[in-house]
């Protein structure tokens, strides 16, 4: 039986959530709400680094670059797309679009794996900021959890 194109990319964004530096670039991503940046520019767009850099609250001579390491690696595990463009002066431009398996990290879609990647990812960290172990401070904070629990009642189509 062959799983329907969601169905893989969900499969394929469970697959990105276990890898350790994956995920340290994936954490920093939807920190950074590049997924969301770049689903702002509409459907099917291609977006190039320098673009989203501009869009991010702290401003970093390197940002642009650094975006793109990022977006590569991506690019490289089809959880984006890439396209090239070359420009006036003959230089060559990496743009980069979203795909299905994107698509699930955009924190304003209410299937959104961001807060439940940000929640797995960060169980260390909240065992020595806060002493409690994720479950204890979800039933702390339940206005911010309610998404999560949303997202983990949805049965599958």
């Amino acid at each position: 039986m062959r799983l329907k194109e969601e169905d893989e990319s969900c499969v394929q964004t469970m697959v990105f959530s276990n890898t350790y530096v994956f995920s340290m670039v994936m954490n920093a991503a939807i920190e950074l709400n590049l997924f969301d940046i770049m689903a702002e520019a509409g459907d099917g767009a291609y977006v190039s680094p320098s673009e989203i850099a501009s869009r991010l609250p702290a401003q970093n001579p390197n940002e642009g670059s650094l975006v793109d390491l990022m977006l590569r690696l991506f690019a490289c595990h089809s959880l984006l797309s890439c396209t090239l463009r070359t420009l006036e002066d003959g230089s060559v431009e990496r743009l980069y679009g979203l795909t299905p398996t994107s698509r699930f990290f955009l924190k304003s879609d209410d299937g959104s794996l961001a807060f439940t990647f940000a929640m797995t990812h960060q169980r260390a960290t909240m065992e020595t900021v806060h002493g409690m172990n994720m479950f204890e401070y979800m039933e702390k904070i339940r206005h911010l959890t309610r998404p999560l629990t949303r997202e983990w009642l949805v049965s599958p189509p």
